[in-house]
């Protein structure tokens, strides 16, 4: 496997590390776990019997190689030297709350030290947003006379849609008139696992009579907690992209 230098960020000076074979990582926090179900589901290696307790950071490093072979955002080290993660670790690392039962860089038994994967997916860090209610699917455009809104002017680039807009973009059938434009722009392709990395997906825009009156491909990539969209300005008037 040809390595990838680590992109060590600035801001986390003593939490960004590199793993072989991966891109750096940061540190997200303590926390504790049960027996059933595990707050990260997967055990991906072992180290407790080869652990050189001069050296823990290495079973972090290991541990980071093993859930970038896979895909994964997300890992924890427990027992010392358990690796844990699984594809949907980033909605459940913290589902028994925050924990001080930690060993510098590894947790104790039923206690995971969780870290976060970055480099490859940047757009995850770096996203610009998408705010506006009157962006929400459930906005309507006023009565005939109000100018409608338009994304042709949008700058290409990552973005995540937040409240009041909503917190993602729209995933089903949006109506005509909605999100204060004419022809209302929603996901018609899935939501992608986050395990797919980056995908291709189709936004349609509905007319009167037409859910997929003008069709347009965008990127999408699932983050763990969110979604992220690479637009693109749509391609004329009143088009706009709605968020759910």
């Amino acid at each position: 496997m040809t390595l990838k230098v680590c992109d060590v960020l600035g801001k986390f000076p003593r939490t960004t590390y590199c793993g072989r074979g991966t891109s750096s990582y940061i540190r997200i926090g303590c926390f504790k776990d049960r027996y059933r179900p595990r707050a990260l589901p997967e055990l991906l290696a072992n180290y407790r019997g080869t652990l050189d307790w001069r050296n823990l950071k290495k079973v972090v490093e290991d541990c980071a190689s093993e859930a970038y072979l896979r895909n994964y955002l997300y890992f924890s080290i427990q027992f010392y030297g358990e690796c844990w993660s699984g594809k949907n670790a980033p909605l459940t690392y913290d589902h028994y709350g925050p924990s001080s039962n930690c060993y510098f860089d590894v947790g104790k038994q039923f206690t995971n030290v969780v870290y976060r994967l970055v480099g490859d997916e940047k757009e995850c860090l770096n996203y610009a947003t998408l705010t506006s209610a009157n962006r929400s699917s459930s906005y309507s455009l006023p009565a005939a006379g109000s100018s409608a809104s338009c994304d042709s002017d949008l700058t290409p680039q990552w973005y995540r849609f937040l409240l009041p807009a909503g917190v993602q973009m729209a995933s089903s059938y949006v109506p005509p008139r909605k999100c204060a434009t004419e022809l209302s722009g929603w996901l018609a392709s899935e939501q992608p696992n986050m395990t797919d990395g980056i995908v291709n997906g189709k936004v349609c825009f509905s007319l009167e009579l037409q859910e997929c009156a003008v069709s347009q491909t965008i990127q999408v990539r699932n983050c763990g907690r969110f979604y992220v969209y690479k637009l693109q300005p749509t391609m004329y008037c009143p088009l706009r992209f709605c968020g759910h």
